[in-house]
């Protein structure tokens, strides 16, 4: 769900913003077969459930401030509740694998354990300039703070473009991008065999 707002400050400037609910949820059951003393027994090998709602709010400044030159900038704010839980014992490393009550299967190990929220910030700035009508350049930079770790990117992006005939261009272009992954992979406890305990490393 969502709303855009968009502002004509004057006919060379123009701010728009945008209010935005999302809400995602993914769930997998496998089960397994194997025969332990002539007998088939079918198990629950992995369960896993994610869900996650996001709140939204960008804001976006666009302005022309010649023929040849305009910018644009920019902040986008999230606010993520997210619950992850997985359990496993079908994908399990040898040095996990543990049968501590005895019926002959690997033991449910809960390997993700997540239900709290955390925020995500971004600010952009990118200024576009035209050297002729076949040439022109942008060049910017995007910044990302993750609360969930307090990591910080800043991330230079330059582009080159060559409009070499009208229906025809050829661009070059270098950038520094970064993301946040998805929720299985961002919540999975790995084992320590030292503490014989699972933590969050990624």
């Amino acid at each position: 769900f969502g709303i855009n707002h968009k502002i004509i400050i004057n006919q060379n400037t123009y701010l728009k913003n945008t209010l935005a609910y999302t809400f995602s949820e993914s769930k997998t059951k496998q089960e397994n077969f194997t025969t332990i003393n002539d007998e088939q027994i079918k198990y629950d090998a992995i369960d896993l459930k994610d869900k996650t709602q996001t709140y939204q709010l960008s804001s976006t400044l666009n302005k022309k401030i010649s023929s040849r030159l305009s910018y644009r900038a920019g902040i986008l704010a999230r606010r993520l509740m997210a619950n992850s839980n997985i359990k496993n014992r079908d994908n399990l490393e040898p040095d996990q694998i543990k049968d501590e009550d005895g019926d002959g299967l690997p033991d449910f190990v809960q390997v993700a354990d997540f239900n709290d929220g955390y925020f995500q910030l971004q600010a952009h700035a990118q200024a576009k300039y035209r050297f002729s009508e076949k040439w022109d350049i942008r060049f910017g930079l995007h910044s990302q703070y993750f609360s969930l770790n307090k990591n910080k990117s800043f991330e230079p992006r330059v582009g080159l473009r060559w409009k070499m005939h009208p229906n025809h261009e050829m661009s070059v272009s270098f950038s520094k991008q970064s993301q946040s992954q998805q929720l299985p992979t961002l919540f999975y406890n790995d084992y320590d065999p030292i503490t014989n305990t699972y933590k969050s490393d990624n």
